[in-house]
C-alpha cells in the first residue's frame, strides 16, 4: 500500500495513491486496534485472578472473535 501510493504521489498523482490504496484502510483500522485490544484483554484477564486455563480460554475466545471481526472488515471492502 505504502509502496504503490508513494509511487505515484513522486510521479504527480496523489490522488491516484490514496484510490490505489484507500480500500484498505478499514481492514488496516481493524487489525491496527487489535495491536492495541488483544494485549489490554490479556492484561486484565490476568488481573482477575482465574486460573491458567481459564486465562487461556478467555484469550483464545477474544482472538477468535477478533478473527472473525478481521474477515468481516475483509468481506465489507470487498
Amino acid at each position: 500500500m505504502i509502496a504503490t501510493g508513494v509511487r505515484y504521489v513522486i510521479g504527480g498523482d496523489p490522488q491516484r495513491a490514496y484510490e490505489s490504496g484507500g480500500w484498505l484502510k478499514p481492514v488496516h483500522a481493524v487489525l491496527m486496534h487489535g495491536i492495541l485490544v488483544l494485549p489490554l484483554l490479556a492484561w486484565l484477564v490476568m488481573r482477575l485472578g482465574w486460573n491458567g486455563r481459564a486465562q487461556m480460554q478467555a484469550m483464545r475466545a477474544a482472538i477468535a472473535a477478533y478473527l472473525l471481526v478481521i474477515v468481516a472488515a475483509v468481506v465489507i471492502v470487498f
